[in-house]
């Protein structure tokens, strides 16, 4: 615990008595909400403002900005940072930007576009720190309060596109996989849900303060939402990242919330059978149908990865610029997505074998001081290596680690880990 508080960010107190640390939560709990307010549309087809707001995530990465201005203002300091990072991390920040910024400028694409989403990835740091920062400075800070928060964040989202689903004027000609608001299908909606119901879990298996039939019928919900989306993504990464998150923390949980915990996951695969599905890419039977169909069980991913890794060789040691990979493989191959849906082929792709490396190692980093530090405090712990666990493997087949969204949910779940209050929040009371 004493090496990580060595290297928070600062220990002075913050500059005003507002407890900053709620407040910033509660906007970044709404972020998906609020991205699906302004993405609001029943169109199959988005134009004009609501198209500039989805496709550059535009609430997501102003959230993050205001966490940033807010933290500034109590006195948070970049350079302050970086002088207590580890060498090798400022080593490979340093690496990264130089071939993530140079990739851009020599990219045959749009150089303004490709900076936009080089200088996202720089934000989502900045922010990972940012709020570091301010849980360091809190005078109370709560852990069972920060899931809570999360949790019921991510539940209005849920409740919000299931209002949506039930007013759509024509249910029949919409087009329900790439057109559900805040994202660019329901896929992606169903990762940001699947890596955030990571708080309430966390809750159900460790706090024993916490009513546990509120916690199962929460997840029961978001769990429902999922199945009903089809999405096997989020259902694989939510399991194998409470097992690999035990496995961080060294603790098994009460064979009894691991009980309500399953029976929480049950119930909810089996209350989407009954709901109407709108179309074939939705359900829990299409989930198995794929995964039964050998030939298409990866959904095309296989031929679609051996062709990113075709152009990679190409262009091995710059790349080709982020947010170029859609226009470039549409152009060779008729592709049609923002990415390769594989987060390794996409740092390779957009900023070379040394940039990419640089990256790899940041979030080996990022894994190694989780796994050292996760079993001193289980519920921060969990919640951590869950977050970390859960992105990555959605960003080994989907675009987690493109969207800010997942990035943004998974960082907020890491953070508490990092701002090293193991003994002061396990004595703190909990509300």
């Amino acid at each position: 615990m004493e090496s990580l508080q060595n290297k928070s960010m600062t220990s002075s107190p913050l500059k005003h008595d507002l407890p900053k640390w709620r407040f910033c939560l509660w906007i970044i709990a709404l972020l998906p909400f609020l991205q699906a307010v302004f993405t609001w549309s029943f169109e199959n087809k988005l134009v004009g403002m609501i198209y500039f707001i989805r496709h550059f995530s535009m609430p997501a990465v102003a959230g993050e900005i205001a966490i940033l201005v807010i933290a500034l203002a109590a006195g948070f300091s970049i350079i302050a940072v970086a002088r207590k990072l580890p060498f090798l991390v400022n080593i490979s920040i340093v690496v990264w930007f130089t071939f993530a910024v140079s990739s851009t400028l020599l990219a045959d694409g749009s150089s303004l576009g490709s900076m936009y989403i080089v200088s996202r990835y720089i934000l989502h740091g900045v922010f990972f720190a940012s709020i570091i920062y301010l849980i360091v400075n809190a005078e109370k800070f709560i852990i069972s309060e920060w899931f809570k928060i999360i949790n019921y964040g991510i539940l209005l989202y849920v409740f919000l596109l299931i209002f949506f689903a039930l007013v759509v004027p024509d249910k029949t000609n919409f087009n329900w996989t790439q057109r559900m608001p805040s994202a660019t299908n329901i896929r992606q909606i169903a990762i940001i849900i699947g890596i955030s119901i990571i708080a309430p879990i966390t809750l159900l298996l460790y706090e024993n303060h916490f009513a546990k039939w509120k916690l199962a019928i929460m997840i029961t919900i978001m769990v429902t939402f999922i199945a009903w989306s089809g999405t096997r993504t989020a259902i694989i990464s939510m399991v194998f990242s409470i097992v690999g998150a035990i496995i961080f923390v060294r603790s098994i949980p009460k064979i009894k919330n691991i009980g309500m915990l399953i029976f929480s996951f049950m119930l909810g695969c089996l209350t989407s059978l009954i709901l109407p599905l709108p179309n074939t890419e939705y359900g829990l039977f299409r989930m198995f149908s794929q995964t039964q169909d050998v030939q298409n069980v990866s959904s095309g991913r296989l031929e679609f990865w051996y062709n990113t890794l075709s152009e990679i060789q190409k262009k091995p040691w710059i790349g080709y610029g982020s947010g170029n990979f859609r226009d470039n493989m549409n152009e060779i191959y008729g592709n049609i997505y923002n990415h390769p849906h594989n987060f390794v082929l996409q740092f390779m792709y957009d900023w070379g074998l040394i940039g990419a490396s640089a990256a790899f190692v940041l979030i080996g980093y990022l894994t190694w001081i989780i796994w050292k530090n996760a079993r001193f405090n289980v519920l921060i712990g969990f919640a951590a290596a869950a977050g970390l666990i859960s992105l990555i493997v959605s960003a080994s087949v989907e675009g987690a680690l493109f969207h800010p969204l997942p990035i943004i949910a998974a960082l907020t779940l890491i953070a508490p880990l990092f701002s090293g209050l193991y003994y002061p929040v396990k004595k703190a009371n909990v509300l």
